[in-house]
């Protein structure tokens, strides 16, 4: 078979595998494995160990990954990021935790070594897999294996949850609290007798609803003072205290006659 010229740029760093461990460059005989750094290089076709891929002036290999992949969670996307030793096009795999099926995305580009690919949409609070892949030629070819990154979940939806009193009303047998929310909630209202060491749990609403809210307990003690703390959750998890999560209130019942009692302080716990 005959020889053939084929012209390489100086960024190809080979190892040029040969059935003989010989490369004529320029008439010189070196040995191999050899670092290429002349333009120009004879290989005779019949000694040549599998196809040399030729695109332009250079030999086209795989990117290789030096860094990554890492995973920036949001709430309904995901950023991947990882780094490659030459300028590449990247993509990325992912599906749900459980699912069999995987989304592909696009092939980036311009080419780079630094990839940056956003996953979206994404369902919020779960759980996803995903690989990664670059190439060295927009095509597809010349790239290396899906390389798996650690699975990343999703972040909660991120309510904030504030709650404001409204006042508290007694008479000698019972005490509302009234108070708002900024958003629907699920209520929870504890108290205690001054004398108790615990919190007992009054009202606990199951429903989520809509402010304004208004809890009260009957069947208490005439003049009698009692700590109160009311807390809500949202469905996404936020969660409130009134007025803060170190502090409750003190609130008294009306005498016998129905006089006197209300909110005598806000005290630390």
């Amino acid at each position: 078979m005959s020889e053939r010229s084929v012209h390489i740029s100086e960024r190809c760093f080979g190892p040029v595998v040969l059935v003989e461990r010989s490369v004529t460059i320029q008439e010189r005989k070196l040995s191999g494995p050899v670092h290429l750094t002349e333009r120009t290089v004879t290989i005779p076709e019949r000694k040549l160990l599998g196809p040399v891929h030729i695109v332009g002036h250079a030999f086209i290999r795989p990117p290789v990954l030096l860094t990554g992949p890492a995973s920036t969670p949001g709430e309904t996307s995901c950023l991947i990021e990882w780094t490659t030793d030459i300028d590449a096009y990247h993509r990325v795999r992912y599906r749900k935790q459980g699912v069999d099926e995987w989304t592909i995305t696009d092939w980036s580009s311009p080419a780079s070594t630094s990839a940056s690919v956003t996953l979206s949409p994404l369902l919020q609070n779960t759980t996803y897999q995903y690989a990664i892949q670059s190439c060295s030629v927009g095509d597809g070819s010349q790239a290396f294996d899906w390389f798996a990154g650690v699975n990343f979940k999703t972040l909660p939806t991120s309510i904030p949850l504030i709650l404001s009193l409204t006042g508290f009303a007694v008479t000698k047998n019972t005490i509302t609290a009234n108070y708002t929310s900024s958003e629907a909630c699920t209520c929870s209202i504890t108290g205690k007798l001054s004398t108790f060491p615990f919190y007992a749990s009054w009202y606990s609403n199951l429903v989520e609803h809509a402010s304004p809210h208004s809890h009260t307990k009957t069947g208490l003690t005439p003049n009698t003072t009692y700590h109160i703390k009311v807390t809500c959750t949202t469905n996404e998890g936020a969660i409130a205290y009134l007025p803060t999560q170190t502090s409750h209130y003190v609130v008294r019942t009306a005498n016998s006659e129905g006089v006197g009692g209300g909110l005598l302080e806000v005290a630390p716990d």
